[in-house]
């Protein structure tokens, strides 16, 4: 059982951490304005949030 949930922690973390980077490289694109604003703050948020909820699973 614990294996399960192990599993499922490393899985939450390493989808958030792929989309973290992902979102990482089309940033490098952006202008200023466009790479502060409230959306992508708030996408760069969740995802953080998912891999520190997958880190405390594992």
């Amino acid at each position: 059982m614990r294996l399960i949930i192990t599993a499922i922690g490393m899985v939450i973390l390493i989808i958030s951490l792929k989309k973290l980077f992902q979102i990482k490289k089309e940033s490098i694109k952006l202008t200023d304005t466009e790479f502060y604003s409230n959306e992508r703050i708030i996408e760069r948020r969740k995802y953080l949030i998912f891999a520190m909820i997958g880190i405390s699973i594992t």
